[in-house]
C-alpha cells in the first residue's frame, strides 16, 4: 500500500471569521468578547439580603483574580464589616434608592443616583427603571407561586438598573425575586442566590 503525498499550495484554505476590531477604551466591555481572553465576572452584592459572606463554595472565589465582587449598599448605611474584612477594601456602590414615593420621577420613569467613591476619585452614576412594569408582573403572576410584595418587585427593578448602568454582569440576593419568571427586571440583569453564582462562574 502506497500513501501519496500532495505537493504545492493547497487550492482551498480553511477561512476564519474575521474578528472585529476590539476599543480598547470601552468602559463596559463583553463579557464573552470575540478574543482570546474574557475580563473579570462582575458580581455585585445586595447587602439587604446577604449582609455577610454566605457559608458554602462561593466563599472560595473570594479574592480571586477573575472575580470581580462589587457591593451594593443602600446610601447611608454602613458597609458590613463582615465583609469587608473578606474582600478587603471591595468596590462599595452606594444605592440611592429607598422606596418608589421617594424616588425622582421624570417621564413615566424613576430615577436615582448610584454614588461610587474610592481613593482616587468619586462618580456619580444614574439609574432608572420603569415602575408600571412591576405592576405588570404581579397581575400576571401565577397563582401556584409564592406572593411577592410591590415593594420587593420595585426592590429587585431599582437594583438591576443599578447593575445595569454599573455594568454588573449579576447580583447576588436572597430577594425571593430571584429566578422567578414573572419578574421581568430579572432579564435586564441576572439575579442569582450565593450557591447559584458557583454555576455561574463555572459557565
Amino acid at each position: 500500500m502506497s500513501i501519496a503525498i500532495p505537493s504545492g499550495q493547497p487550492n482551498y484554505r480553511f477561512m476564519r471569521y474575521v474578528r472585529p476590531p476590539v476599543d480598547e477604551t470601552e468602559k463596559h466591555p463583553p463579557l464573552f468578547p470575540l478574543r482570546p481572553e474574557t475580563r473579570t465576572l462582575r458580581l455585585g452584592i445586595d447587602t439587604t439580603t446577604v449582609p455577610s459572606p454566605p457559608e458554602g463554595h462561593l466563599a472560595r472565589f473570594f479574592g480571586r483574580e477573575e472575580i470581580d465582587v462589587q457591593l451594593m449598599v443602600p446610601v447611608g448605611e454602613e458597609v458590613p464589616t463582615a465583609w469587608t474584612d473578606v474582600l478587603r477594601e471591595p468596590l462599595v456602590r452606594q444605592i440611592g434608592f429607598t422606596t418608589l414615593e421617594d424616588a425622582a420621577k421624570e417621564l413615566d420613569t424613576r430615577y436615582f443616583w448610584i454614588r461610587t467613591e474610592t481613593e482616587r476619585e468619586t462618580s456619580n452614576t444614574r439609574a432608572h427603571f420603569f415602575d408600571v412594569y412591576q405592576q405588570l408582573d404581579a397581575q400576571t403572576a401565577p397563582a401556584a407561586r409564592d406572593p411577592i410584595r410591590m415593594e420587593q418587585r420595585h426592590h429587585a427593578a431599582a437594583y438591576a438598573a443599578a447593575a445595569a448602568a454599573l455594568g454588573i454582569d449579576a447580583i447576588v440576593t436572597n430577594a425571593p425575586t430571584v429566578g422567578r419568571s414573572d419578574v421581568a427586571d430579572n432579564d435586564v440583569v441576572a439575579s442569582v442566590t450565593p450557591d447559584d453564582a458557583v454555576a455561574l462562574i463555572g459557565h
